[in-house]
């Protein structure tokens, strides 16, 4: 868990506009009022910001790019296990470019990558598409996501990318000097996959009987089970089924034989 100074989150005015209901604040430390309100991270923007003002200084320093697993909080007042609860675990990705198309194809690029994981490794279908200007991320230019369609065929935001532009730039004065030595401010994206995907997964491949995971994800993928009639027939199946096993695991399956009784 992260404290961001809520000085951060006011820089830039939508983005606070938007977290605002979502935000949960810290006043009091060692017994103390603190002198500036500290914000429990709903997403690391800002903070990143901070950083990329002191790490870039040059074009030669871009593009910039920080990938990282952290958890964030969001005072949501209706939680769902996975889906939405107060705090949870993401990946979240932070980059810095020199010219806008580059930020772009960044942005794309990613929400492509988190389709390509949803169909080809978690079999989950998603409709990828563009937010709407209502629904476009606090402080976002664009906002991409993957729309994953669950087994009661209602949607879940499985993932998201976002073209930041120069709004988070521009709040925290993120320069660069060009190749003529002049100030400009970095474009920028965010894209992140929680573990709400996880609920994706469950929700998509689970029923009231239980769980089937894609094969991709599945810890064990092939299960045999050894059946005899007669004892005497029992180290007869075992060999013949250990023989499978040998065969199967040479071919890259995760097996487990089921030798209980």
């Amino acid at each position: 868990m992260h404290l961001i100074p809520y000085s951060f989150i006011e820089k830039e005015a939508s983005h606070v506009e938007g977290f605002s209901p979502e935000l949960a604040l810290v006043t009091i430390g060692g017994g103390k009022e603190l002198e500036e309100k500290l914000v429990v991270r709903p997403t690391s923007e800002t903070i990143v910001n901070h950083m990329f003002t002191q790490w870039i200084h040059s074009y030669r320093d871009l593009p910039l790019m920080i990938n990282q697993w952290v958890n964030v909080t969001r005072w949501e007042m209706r939680t769902k296990p996975f889906v939405r609860t107060l705090e949870f675990l993401w990946q979240e990705g932070h980059t810095a470019h020199a010219i806008p198309e580059e930020a772009e194809q960044e942005a794309l690029q990613m929400i492509n990558v988190y389709i390509k994981f949803s169909y080809e490794q978690a079999a989950i279908p998603v409709i990828a598409g563009r937010k709407s200007n209502v629904e476009t991320f606090a402080g976002a230019v664009k906002t991409y996501t993957i729309e994953a369609m669950m087994g009661d065929r209602k949607a879940l935001q499985a993932g998201i990318s976002h073209n930041l532009g120069q709004n988070f730039s521009r709040a925290f004065g993120t320069q660069f000097a060009n190749e003529n030595g002049q100030r400009e401010h970095v474009w920028q994206t965010s894209w992140a996959i929680s573990t709400r995907f996880v609920g994706g997964i469950i929700m998509t491949h689970g029923d009231d009987a239980g769980l089937m995971l894609p094969p991709k994800l599945a810890h064990i993928q092939v299960v045999i089970v050894p059946i005899w009639r007669k004892t005497n027939e029992k180290s007869g199946v075992m060999d013949a089924a250990l023989s499978v096993k040998d065969i199967l695991l040479t071919a890259g399956f995760r097996v487990k034989i089921d030798d209980t009784d």
